[in-house]
């Protein structure tokens, strides 16, 4: 099947040359590197909710977002 899809130009550069490397295609190297993505994509799902475990508190400290890893570590090493 064909499509479009729109890829920035420095990795396009770089996975046609990493196809020509490996002597591949360019398509066969996005469709191996998609399914090597997707297989490992499914293995690492949490099923099921989590529950976030709190001590003496009430929760999450205001301001805390948990989506910022640079905020929290900040926050972690007290900075």
């Amino acid at each position: 099947m064909r499509t479009t899809v729109a890829i920035e130009t420095h990795l396009l550069k770089k996975a046609r040359q990493a196809a020509m490397a490996s002597r591949q295609t360019l398509s066969s190297l996005v469709q191996d590197s998609l399914r090597s993505y997707l297989s490992c994509k499914g293995s690492n799902e949490v099923k099921g909710t989590q529950k976030f475990v709190t001590f003496r508190g009430k929760g999450l400290q205001a301001g805390v977002n948990l989506d910022d890893t640079a905020s929290l570590l900040d926050r972690m090493e007290g900075r």
